[in-house]
């Protein structure tokens, strides 16, 4: 069991970095230079949410390291608009921007050709959609590893 634990890290973080290469491809082709694969996969984590800088790491929204310098940048190249919480000036919300708005639609767009790959196979599709149900579990269960 203890080395299928390992594994099963081992191969979430490699599918991680394929699927940031796999945005990188894509922001090449749409002639993006001034956001990379991390800073895209938050804008498409964020999607049409407005929330608080806390809440990027807490909930997930963001997955990489350094969430400050990403969101300085992505608020400097117009993808966030940053606004402050009237209740607590320590704290502040952000949201997409028209721009991040637009990179979002049409990352959107140009990623749902690496779902349809699955479904040209008939049943590998649900296998992906079963795959997304096993992360879950595991998620769930190792988060209440560190609760309990």
């Amino acid at each position: 069991m203890k080395n299928t634990c390992i594994e099963v890290s081992i191969f979430a973080e490699k599918l991680y970095r394929l699927f940031l290469d796999i945005i990188k491809l894509e922001l090449d082709a749409l002639s993006v230079a001034d956001i990379n694969g991390v800073q895209a996969l938050t804008l498409i984590n964020i999607g049409n949410n407005t929330i608080t800088v806390g809440e990027l790491t807490t909930k997930c929204y963001y997955t990489g390291s350094n969430a400050s310098y990403n969101i300085k940048k992505m608020i400097t190249n117009g993808y966030i608009i940053q606004k402050p919480a009237e209740h607590d000036k320590r704290s502040c919300y952000i949201k997409l921007s028209a721009k991040g708005v637009s990179l979002l639609e049409k990352l959107t767009n140009n990623l749902e050709k690496y779902y349809t790959v699955f479904s040209k196979n008939g049943d590998s599709k649900d296998i992906l959609e079963k795959c997304v149900v096993v992360i879950k579990k595991i998620n769930a269960t190792w988060k209440d590893f560190l609760v309990n």
